[in-house]
């Protein structure tokens, strides 16, 4: 009873610590990148350079040299506390896994609060083949951090929380290929 009691206080004690996703990583469209900001709050109150921007881990599972890229369409990707740039850029680099996303508002520093939405907006970004092959080969979840543009940064930058592959592609092909097998029949039948 005395050790169900201490474990009791000791987990009462204990925060909570629940990454939440705060950006959706679309590759199900050949050669192209689309990031979604969902409403998932920051874990963490930040403000920094803009031009250093957030750094996804991971992601480059390849570790593909990807050169700054310019967003391909009009965008809306931003922090939920700055205005957005209409042209975020990527990039990334042969010596880290991870995607480095920059530019991101005009305004010259980004504000992340604690417990507030971290992003709003939509971005999408064409692609090299190998450059969406590296970030297909990356993790399907893993850590943002601010300010960090490599590896290297993240022991002065912030958490904010995850993001995520999605439709994990890999799922993606075989329900893809399945749609096509049954438009395929039912056409085969109608004639």
């Amino acid at each position: 009873m005395k050790s169900f009691a201490a474990f009791t206080i000791i987990a009462a004690l204990t925060p909570l610590t629940s990454a939440e996703v705060l950006l959706h990583i679309d590759l199900s469209v050949h050669k192209k990148l689309t990031i979604t900001a969902t409403e998932g709050l920051s874990a963490n109150t930040i403000t920094g350079r803009n031009l250093i921007g957030i750094y996804l881990e991971g992601l480059n599972g390849n570790n593909t040299n990807i050169g700054v890229e310019n967003s391909t369409d009009f965008s809306n990707l931003t922090s939920a506390s700055n205005p957005a740039d209409t042209y975020p850029l990527i990039e990334a680099h042969a010596i880290d896994s991870g995607l480095n996303i920059w530019a991101l508002s005009t305004d010259n520093e980004l504000d992340f609060t604690e417990s507030q939405r971290a992003f709003t907006g939509t971005a999408t970004w064409d692609l090299t083949t190998s450059a969406w092959e590296s970030l297909l080969a990356g993790t399907k979840t893993g850590n943002i951090y601010f300010p960090a543009r490599y590896s290297q940064d993240l022991d002065q930058a912030a958490f904010l929380g995850t993001y995520q592959v999605i439709p994990s592609p890999s799922s993606f092909v075989p329900f893809t290929l399945l749609a096509l097998a049954i438009t395929r029949r039912k056409r085969i039948q109608a004639t």
